[in-house]
């Protein structure tokens, strides 16, 4: 080998090294966006709780096994930075604004889960809702992929709303509080009758196909959460405080689920 050669080889091999501990000191990016969920909302006491979010969460006290501990811990001595945009009552049209200020942040892992606030204001003329829908969440997912292509992508699916209808139905007090609260009233509100009730179901169906279907397009950079769907939620998982979102032990039940899907 001629010392050209040599000179060129040992430089390769040199730098190495070098590229692999400039990765690892790096700060690696957990972001989440969505609405209330990622947010923790009344997963405890009365509105945010982000230390205990499915996606973000870090209490001291370890009971919600989050994405972001998941990953602190598989990762090791790695810097992990986490960040949650998501939000009490976003919709799909304000992901955008959400995705904006994390891409400044570089992340290398997001979650994106959000699509309850949007299907509970549709009625029954709810395609070109969908549509923009549609549209808002493929847009984002783009201009993640964009600015990083080897990012990883949790698309989350929509829990089962009408399960959670289902359990709050039969517990007392319940219905004041959806009443009062004015929690997604096409499915909640005392007024709707079984047919409106159903046909809150299809809708809801429907928007976790079009889910489903955006994270087919992405096979390289996006991982669905399919199991989320089929959630067996039961009493404990849901909050006394709304009857509605997830518990502590519901937003565990969603981050257990979850992160079986994704690539570690």
């Amino acid at each position: 080998m001629g010392f050209l050669k040599s000179k060129i080889l040992v430089t390769l091999l040199v730098g190495l090294p070098t590229l692999a501990r400039a990765e690892r000191e790096e700060p690696y990016v957990v972001g989440a966006l969505g609405d209330s969920i990622s947010a923790g909302f009344n997963a405890l006491r009365f509105g945010d709780n982000r230390e205990f979010s499915w996606t973000a969460g870090l209490d001291a006290n370890g009971l919600v096994q989050s994405h972001a501990r998941k990953i602190k811990t598989l990762l090791g001595d790695r810097n992990v930075v986490v960040v949650n945009e998501a939000f009490v009552g976003a919709e799909s049209y304000q992901l955008p604004r959400q995705a904006a200020r994390l891409l400044r942040q570089k992340p290398d892992y997001v979650t994106i889960a959000i699509g309850a606030n949007d299907v509970c204001t549709w009625d029954e003329d709810y395609l070109p809702k969908l549509e923009h829908y549609q549209k808002h969440l493929t847009g984002v997912i783009e201009t993640i992929i964009e600015s990083n292509p080897k990012v990883k992508i949790v698309l989350a699916p929509m829990p089962s709303i009408p399960l959670m209808y289902e359990l709050g139905a039969r517990r007392p007090g319940c219905q004041s509080k959806w009443d009062t609260m004015r929690v997604c009233k096409p499915l909640l509100a005392a007024e709707r009758t079984a047919e409106q009730r159903q046909a809150f179901v299809g809708r809801y169906r429907h928007l976790n196909q079009v889910i489903a279907d955006i994270a087919g397009r992405y096979p390289v950079n996006v991982r669905l959460a399919a199991a989320i769907v089929n959630a067996e939620f039961d009493d404990s998982m849901i909050s006394p405080l709304d009857c509605f979102h997830p518990s502590i032990k519901g937003q565990n039940l969603i981050s257990e689920l979850s992160f079986d899907a994704t690539w570690y």
